[in-house]
């Protein structure tokens, strides 16, 4: 019954992949926070190359998983029934051991959005600020905060704003949605055009206009009188040009209601930051984003009504760079910079899986629509029918997506989430991005692209990934710059990441362009020589496991694989 309801997702699951539409669903979550386990002894370094601890199911010292996986092989040759190969496991993972409460570093650039809406917000901050992390963000709409004209409901508003300390860097993003839209036309409720007169009605005394702007004040009000200074931002009608979002042809009506949004708030707060453009990240093969002609001219336009661009980070984070350079050189093409953040960023994006020239993903789409009919939506009891009925042909990196997964193949994709943590942020902010927002706290995880994104379920009880995020953000405290250093070989992440004080640290891993991230796991390790200062280093890996080396002659011989390692001064 349980995984029935997991599998409820797939209502929008086609939806998701033409756009990065995050799906709300109501389900039961059975998803448990892992046993504490006892953190591990560091392990000496081996005089000429540094191999990272060996883990071993009968090691007590290390922390291997509950139950050591299990090979998941099946018969290479595929069936007539068999759409998939099987990937191969023969080692027990590992799972991040208890990580060290972080400081909470009010000058960090890192942070994590709540989750979709803005429910079950009470004492969420208290662990925000337990991963170390001053920045938030949570979404309201306007029918929900003005159900009608003139009658404000705050009370989800005030639960958040209640909890801000005058330090934090707190978001409030509002979707136009409601009476006063063309919410209905469109089929989105994140974002629409605006109605003339409320309802649609033939005439009227205050147009939509300036109910919009009333409304826009009210809210930064709000937030003047009860946030203690905490709301950093503010931002609107997020992932134009999306599916189910604000609707691509009508990026002049975007560029407007921008005006309207930004003359309110600063009106009222001056000192917030307008966060705009709001990308969902999707680019075409031609190296565009999706919906190109949407923000050409909203980069054109709206340069006046916005302080900092937005671009979300999804798929492959080995494209980010050249995704941020685009809104970088587009923006210097209408002779402007902004700075860029990106409010939503995360992974593993099971759009990125393939076996091969196979796109797993939109392989398991392409038949759901052919089974199940539907040009944007697959029939959702169909759906639930079909997998149900042919789990063992879902290919095993995609199982635990759909709540499909065996206890193997769930851990073997918290791994590759706890990996994707610190890959995904340290490129992302080697771009110069100045601010991120991880996606997401809490979630009931029925998304398949952005449900298992998330720290902790949905009754706020950790999984491995919150330990994961902990320890990256306890690392990378008083960092000032990120730099990717190019030794010459793409498949090598090796970054400096210089702090307000002390020496330098240091993160490297290795991946093959060539493979995903579930591939990356089997990938042999690689030697190589990393250039750090001469001294005593100390690495952690994202799970936790601590060991020492040195560096030689200018130079550390690293076994590297795709497990990120901190690379750590000692006193």
């Amino acid at each position: 019954m349980h995984r029935m309801l997991l599998l409820l997702t797939l209502i929008l699951f086609v939806g998701t992949v033409l756009g990065c539409t995050h799906v709300q669903a109501i389900t039961i979550d059975e998803t448990h926070a892992p046993s504490p386990s006892a953190p591990s002894t560091p392990i000496p370094s081996h005089p000429q190359l540094v191999q990272p601890p060996q883990r071993h199911p009968s090691d007590q010292s290390q922390t291997p998983r509950p139950v050591p996986v299990q090979s998941l092989v099946r018969d290479a040759s595929p069936t007539p029934h068999t759409l998939f190969q099987p990937v191969v496991v023969d080692h027990a993972r590992p799972i991040p051991t208890p990580a060290p409460t972080p400081a909470l570093d009010f000058d960090s650039p890192l942070g994590l959005a709540f989750g979709e809406g803005s429910r079950r917000l009470d004492h969420f901050m208290d662990y925000i600020h337990d991963l170390g992390v001053p920045r938030t963000k949570v979404s309201f709409y306007w029918g929900e905060l003005e159900p009608e004209p003139g009658r404000f409901d705050f009370r989800a508003l005030d639960t958040y704003l209640d909890q801000l300390q005058p330090q934090d860097r707190a978001l409030v993003n509002l979707f136009t949605n409601g009476w006063c839209t063309q919410q209905e036309e469109i089929g989105s409720r994140k974002g629409a055009p605006l109605y003339t007169c409320p309802y649609n009605a033939p005439s009227c005394e205050k147009t939509c206009d300036q109910y919009y702007q009333e409304f826009v004040a009210a809210v930064a009000q709000r937030v003047l009188e009860r946030a203690h200074g905490g709301v950093a931002y503010f931002q609107r009608d997020t992932e134009p040009a999306s599916n189910r979002h604000f609707p691509a042809t009508e990026p002049q009506a975007y560029v407007e209601i921008q005006h309207l949004f930004y003359t309110a708030v600063k009106a009222v707060l001056p000192e917030v930051q307008i966060i705009g453009v709001n990308h969902n990240g999707n680019f075409t093969r031609e190296g565009q984003p999706a919906s190109v002609d949407f923000f050409d001219y909203v980069l054109q336009h709206m340069a006046d009504d916005y302080d900092i661009l937005d671009i979300r980070l999804y798929e492959e984070y080995g494209t980010v760079d050249e995704r941020v350079a685009w809104f970088r050189d587009r923006m210097a093409r209408y002779g402007y910079q902004k700075p860029i953040v990106t409010t939503e960023y995360g992974g593993p994006d099971p759009r990125t899986l393939h076996n091969g020239s196979d796109r797993l993903f939109y392989q398991l789409t392409q038949i759901l629509r052919r089974v199940c009919g539907g040009e944007h939506s697959p029939n959702p009891q169909c759906s639930r029918q079909w997998l149900q009925a042919h789990r063992d042909e879902v290919d095993p990196k995609l199982r635990p997506f759909f709540g499909l997964g065996s206890e193997e193949e769930n851990a073997l994709r918290e791994e590759v989430h706890c990996h994707d943590i610190t890959q995904r942020t340290l490129m992302a902010l080697s771009t110069g991005i100045e601010a991120t927002w991880w996606w997401n706290l809490r979630s009931p995880g029925t998304d398949p692209i952005f449900g298992q994104m998330r720290l902790m379920d949905n009754r706020f009880q950790p999984l491995p990934g919150y330990a994961c995020f902990q320890r990256m953000t306890g690392q990378l405290a008083g960092m000032e710059q990120v730099q990717r250093m190019d030794l010459g070989d793409p498949s090598l992440y090796v970054f400096q990441i210089h702090r307000r004080e002390g020496d330098p640290l240091y993160v490297a891993w290795h991946r093959d362009p060539s493979l995903d991230p579930f591939d990356a796991l089997q990938a042999e390790p690689v030697s190589v020589h990393l250039p750090i200062p001469d001294r005593q280093v100390e690495l952690t890996d994202v799970f936790g496991q601590t060991w020492n080396a040195s560096s030689q002659d200018g130079w550390l011989r690293l076994s590297l694989s795709d497990t990120p390692i901190y690379i750590a001064p000692m006193p």
